[in-house]
Formats: structure tokens, sequence, C-alpha cells
């Protein structure tokens, strides 16, 4: 897990352990790294260079294929980072690690919701772990085969990483489904 010095350590705990809990019911796909990037993140700099250490530990993807370029990309890109959080594969590196990004996490702890964002993306990172090709970037092949394959539309790939983390969650009282459901 990668944080500024700052993050609360009870939203870590609480990711910690809906990653186990998702970890249990979907299966151990390690290594996976959770970074965690608040609003205006003071620890910007320690972010973007631990994220990138990781990847140089397992190897660079065709995108960032070295240390400062990776660092260049993550830190700009943090710098504006408001998206809720989102799941990236590993595909081109020789481990293929994966990894779990949080924007304002701590916000996300306060509204009770950090438990379904993290079994949300855990069930993005089961989905990637069986893409059609898993090894392969998008695109790779003559037929663009896996352009056209992916993971599927996006409403069936964020319909079901909501309705499953709205699923597990309930059945641990983090969430209700029915109430989910209906607001969706």
């Amino acid at each position: 897990m990668v944080a500024g010095a700052q993050l609360d350590q009870r939203v870590l705990e609480d990711v910690l352990e809906a990653r186990l809990y998702g970890a249990k019911l979907l299966g151990n796909w390690e290594p996976l790294l959770n970074i965690f990037v608040r609003y205006g993140e003071p620890y910007l700099e320690y972010v973007a260079a631990q994220e990138c250490l990781y990847r140089m530990k397992y190897g660079f993807d065709g995108y960032l294929p070295d240390y400062n370029s990776c660092y260049e990309y993550t830190y700009w890109y943090y710098r504006t980072f408001d998206d809720c959080c989102g799941a990236f594969p590993g595909v081109l590196t020789p481990v293929r690690f994966q990894s779990m990004t949080y924007s304002a996490p701590d916000r996300q702890y306060e509204e009770k919701q950090i438990y379904k964002t993290t079994l949300h993306e855990y069930f993005h990172v089961w989905q990637s772990a069986f893409k059609v090709h898993p090894h392969e970037t998008r695109c790779s092949d003559e037929a663009n085969t896996l352009c056209e394959l992916g993971n599927g539309p996006l409403w069936l790939e964020e319909g079901s990483a909501s309705y499953f983390a709205a699923y597990f969650a309930e059945k641990k009282a983090w969430a209700n489904l029915e109430s989910e459901l209906t607001e969706k």
C-alpha cells in the first residue's frame, strides 16, 4: 500500500480487510498494489515515486518503459486525479501485477464507501485476470480482436463489478444490496 503520511491508518486497515475478503471470495491475485491519492495530496512526489519503484520491481510495460517516464506521467496524472478509483493490470510485465488506485480515500472512508469501493476494484482485478489474452496488450493481434473483445462492453464490466461489490458487501453488513440497486 502506498499512501501519503497524513492518510488515516483506519482507511488502510479497512481497505486491507476488504481486499482480503475479496481474495477469499475470488482468489488471491497478487502482487497487488494499492495507491491512495487524497485531493491536493501533500506527499504526491512520494506516492508517485513509490508506485514507479514498484513498477520497476516487476518490470515496466510498453506505456511507461522506465522509471523517469513513469514518474513524470504518474506525478502529473495524480496532480489532477479526481476519478473515484481504478484497477489496472500490468499486462506486459514479466510478473503480471495489478494495481488499485483510490482518489479521495479519506472521503470514501468517511462516507462508509471504502469497503464497497475496494470490493468493486478487486472484482476488476479478478476480471482482468481472465481477459481473452491476459499477457498481451489490447489490439496486439493481426485481426484486432483484442480491441473488440477486451473485457466486454463497459456497461457489463462496470455493472457486474458494481453488482457483485454490493452483493458481497451486504454479506458483511457493509452495504444494502436492494438500496444499491434501487439507487443505480
